[in-house]
């Protein structure tokens, strides 16, 4: 066989593999070849971790032709936190929540293959406070010790209560995050550690101490009688508040008067069991809230309240030519309230309140710490034959005198037809109304004609959605809906978010 016969079959074989893609890549790998197999061994998908966990991943990769990969061809990451390292083994504290964990093996001709797992890092319980109520604990007297807790992950929470941090519970509470107080007895004065244990059955427990000092306070004042008379007066018209307080040890009581529930005393009283009386006018019409708060100088203020309705002076007008005229017909034929959760699902309020007969709701504000909802303003005017008249203002809550984060008020003449809210930071940042025209002469709403007004707080989400709202859109016939009024209103705030609201619809029907 000849030498040139030999290289023309290997130039023809060179040019046959050349014009088929075989041979090396430039980098030296078998770029045809099959992908690499990535393996995560450890841990398995779905598993849970707590939150701060040093988390070790393990995993091999393979190359078909040329066998097992080292640590330098394997990287892991996570969807959440980015890269995690390279190696067979490496460890991560990751951020609380869902991750995607990926382990991709690269071959030297630069293939690659991946597996991947999913992990959940579960978010520890956060307290957010922890009070006593009374401030002021008095021996042998019930305290309520009342606490706000958040969890990221919705985990139902057990608490365990140490009065004393004996390390001894006398308390167990299921379901913490929403049963929020104990009520506790000390029977003896001192200073104690009270110490509060929460669990999710993931984490490690929780903790939080709070010192209590338990004096001997002597005897809480009482109310056992606040009036006013008469009882239902006219603008216009002296108003005596009455009351009949006590002290079993003697104490010199002062008695202040919030005529309206506005948050600010109207009237200061000095020896309050002596002087039991004070007088009061009002000069606008509408439902007045009158609070009474007694001091003795040792114990918590005790308060009593009463709701008064004060109604416009009667115009004394001659009888017309040819004898009297009939009355103009009733305002209002209402049916029965209907009150609607939002979500379904969620029906456990921070506040809530409704509304006497034929007052619909034409304003709100609200104040929240701490994660709850602590105090809640409604601002109503009464249905009447001629229209809107008079303005009331109640306040609720578990602190209904502290000052609004948010409020506010549709324009007269108009009532309240949708609600939206947004929280931050455990704060009421963003509320809008939507507010429309009521037309005195149907007795009915022009849900056309509309606007919306807004408040915001310091902390505000500026631009940012509502995280919920209450409307009447589909609750009731879209025939009904210049029937429709807002009677009453409640929300709750829970996990850095307003969790839920509820609404007291009635239909007017003239």
């Amino acid at each position: 066989m000849s030498v040139k016969w030999i290289q023309g079959i290997v130039v023809s074989v060179s040019l046959l593999l050349g014009a088929c893609g075989g041979g090396e890549d430039p980098n030296g790998g078998d770029a045809s070849g099959p992908t690499p197999v990535a393996t995560i061994t450890s841990p398995m998908t779905g598993s849970v971790y707590p939150e701060g966990s040093d988390i070790s991943f393990t995993g091999t990769g393979e190359d078909i032709e040329g066998g097992a990969l080292d640590g330098t061809s394997l990287a892991w990451s996570s969807d959440a936190d980015g890269q995690l390292g390279t190696g067979e083994t490496v460890s991560s504290m990751l951020s609380t929540g869902s991750h995607t964990i990926t382990l991709e093996a690269t071959d030297s001709g630069g293939a690659t293959g991946t597996d991947t797992i999913t992990i959940t890092v579960n978010a520890a319980p956060v307290i957010d406070n922890m009070v006593t109520s009374p401030a002021r604990v008095n021996v042998s007297t019930p305290t309520a010790i009342n606490w706000s807790i958040t969890d990221a992950d919705g985990d139902t929470l057990t608490c365990d209560l140490d009065i004393n941090a004996d390390g001894s519970n006398e308390h167990t509470i299921d379901d913490c995050a929403n049963n929020t107080s104990q009520i506790h007895t000390y029977a003896q004065t001192g200073d104690y550690q009270v110490r509060l244990t929460v669990t999710d059955n993931v984490n490690a427990p929780v903790q939080q101490v709070m010192n209590v000092t338990v004096m001997d306070l002597g005897a809480i004042p009482e109310v056992t009688v606040f009036s006013a008379t008469p009882e239902a007066p006219e603008t216009g018209d002296p108003v005596a508040f009455d009351w009949d307080v006590s002290d079993g040890d003697g104490d010199t009581l002062t008695c202040k008067l919030d005529v309206d529930a506005d948050g600010s005393y109207d009237y200061t009283i000095s020896d309050c069991a002596s002087n039991n009386s004070q007088e009061h006018t009002y000069t606008q019409a509408g439902v007045y809230q009158v609070r009474l708060t007694v001091e003795d100088g040792a114990n918590s203020p005790v308060q009593a309240t009463i709701d008064l309705t004060v109604s416009s002076t009667s115009p004394v007008t001659p009888e017309p030519p040819g004898g009297p005229v009939d009355p103009p017909p009733p305002a209002a034929n209402w049916s029965a309230p209907i009150g609607v959760y939002i979500p379904t699902t969620e029906t456990y309020l921070e506040v809530q309140d409704s509304l006497p007969a034929n007052w619909v709701i034409t304003g709100l504000g609200f104040r929240a710490y701490g994660g709850a909802i602590t105090t809640m303003l409604i601002s109503a005017s009464e249905v009447t034959a001629t229209g809107l008249q008079g303005n009331m203002k109640r306040r609720s809550g578990s602190a209904p005198n502290n000052p609004l984060e948010v409020e506010a008020n549709c324009p007269f003449g108009s009532v309240v037809t949708a609600v939206a809210m947004r929280e931050k930071n455990g704060n009421i940042t963003n509320l809008r109304l939507r507010c429309s025209r009521f037309v005195a002469d149907t007795q009915q709403v022009d849900y056309w004609i509309f606007r919306y007004v807004e408040a915001v707080s310091s902390r505000a989400h500026f631009g940012a959605g509502y995280e919920i709202e209450f409307s009447f859109n589909n609750l009731v016939s879209f025939g009904d809906y210049g029937k429709v009024f807002l009677t009453g209103f409640g929300a709750r705030d829970k996990s850095d978010s307003v969790e839920n609201v509820w609404g007291q619809i009635q239909l007017l029907n003239p």
